[in-house]
């Protein structure tokens, strides 16, 4: 046999089934998990019913994602016609659907709603039992397993940039008046001056007509 365990799953649960293997391997029970066990150069389907063949028996992670996978109705009657025994970590109180009940309903079952790890050491146990292994004394999952929880980088605050002082306006050039403007006052009033004299002259020469015509 190449596998001790073949973990069956949906692909929604495949970090889980990717723990509970890393869990049960620390107790060299060996895993068959699809996400990180088929070749690539391997057709899905003849790596999933190699690894059924070469399992001793199968360990369905039961959830809702599960239930509801009907692709997954073709890989238990795989399991079943190479008569592995099964054993249920669920997930869910969800009742089986019809398909899944007829594969499901009598396999022993170890509910795992809430605290998955805490279910880990009385799965392992089971296992063994059913494997006919030695069943050592089980360590916290956190000493076993890394945590798969994802790290949520947070970025750190920008450092405050210096702000430049805006730069003093210059004071605007006083604008000079013109040399135009400059004699505009003067060049008006010699223009009445002009003006004046031109009148006085015109007067004078009427009267000097007048007294001519007089005389």
């Amino acid at each position: 046999m190449q596998y001790d365990v073949f973990i069956s799953y949906s692909a929604e649960e495949q970090k889980i089934a990717e723990r509970l293997a890393a869990y049960l391997e620390y107790y060299n029970i060996n895993c068959f998990v699809a996400s990180r066990d088929i070749p690539a150069d391997m057709p899905w389907s003849q790596a999933i019913a190699e690894a059924i063949m070469g399992s001793r028996m199968a360990l369905v992670v039961y959830s809702e994602n599960y239930n509801n996978a009907t692709w997954l109705n073709d890989e238990l009657t795989a399991v079943r016609s190479a008569l592995l025994p099964i054993y249920v970590f669920a997930l869910t109180n969800e009742p089986y659907c019809e398909a899944k009940s007829e594969y499901l309903k009598s396999s022993p079952c170890i509910g795992a709603v809430g605290d998955f790890d805490d279910a880990y050491p009385f799965l392992y146990e089971e296992i063994c039992n059913m494997l006919g292994m030695p069943i050592e004394e089980t360590k916290p999952v956190c000493e076993v397993v890394k945590s798969e929880e994802p790290v949520v980088e947070v970025a750190a605050p920008a450092e405050p940039q210096p702000v430049s002082p805006k730069k003093s306006e210059e004071p605007k050039a006083k604008i000079e008046p013109t040399a135009a403007k400059e004699v505009s006052k003067p060049s008006q009033a010699s223009s009445l001056l002009t003006a004046a004299a031109i009148g006085i002259s015109i007067t004078a020469i009427m009267i000097a007509l007048l007294e001519w015509a007089l005389g």
